[in-house]
């Protein structure tokens, strides 16, 4: 059996970081990355979680672009649970000009509405520095994401200013969903996350 998880949020929230780390932990140092060329055809790379990082992460926006994606197997029972863990084009709250990203952003919806998870990656230090408030992105994703079977918010970097104090009122604003604290960048606050998928998945056998 398998089952797919779409990581989705708004642009540079640490989402690529993120869905790196926990591939790591899912399916080791070695990460078989998948993703679709322009063409069409699934483009098939192993990497290790270093030199993937120094390739899918950077600064700034719209680094992702099309969907790419890990397959794992989710031990600790029987039988093992093949999980499709999929990484998407950040979304933006206003129509954008560029009609490529658009359709990348659409893509990444169309994952969204296929996936029985939901990792819903939230920037903590963007959040601090609006003042925090979610942005309406964020907002609109959890309004949707509460009424989905497997739901889960992921408070993002947790390492820069402000971000413990943003991190209390994301829990505030969410008591009735599970949210997780983690800062991707140093891998910080994943063993509850994998906890918690390794739950969804056993219940889904």
């Amino acid at each position: 059996m398998r089952i797919q998880g779409t990581v989705v949020g708004i642009t540079a929230a640490g989402k690529t970081m993120f869905w790196l780390q926990l591939g790591a932990l899912l399916a080791g140092r070695k990460l078989p990355i998948r993703r679709m060329d322009q063409q069409g055809r699934t483009v098939k790379e192993r990497l290790a979680a270093e030199e993937a990082r120094r390739r899918l992460c950077a600064f700034g926006r719209h680094k992702t672009q099309e969907p790419q994606w890990v397959d794992a197997a989710v031990r600790r029972w029987h039988p093992w649970i093949k999980l499709r863990l999929v990484d998407t084009a950040g979304l933006v709250a206003d129509i954008h000009p560029d009609t490529q990203l658009r359709q990348h952003m659409g893509e990444s919806l169309r994952c969204l509405s296929e996936s029985r998870i939901w990792f819903h990656v939230v920037d903590l230090g963007r959040t601090a520095a609006q003042g925090f408030q979610l942005s309406d992105v964020d907002r609109t994703l959890m309004e949707v994401g509460r009424q989905t079977s497997h739901y889960v918010v992921i408070g993002n970097k947790i390492d820069l200013p402000g971000a413990a104090r943003a991190a209390e009122m994301l829990l505030k604003h969410g008591e009735d969903i599970p949210i997780f604290v983690v800062s991707s960048l140093y891998r910080t606050g994943f063993t509850p996350v994998v906890q918690w998928l390794r739950e969804v998945c056993k219940h889904s056998a």
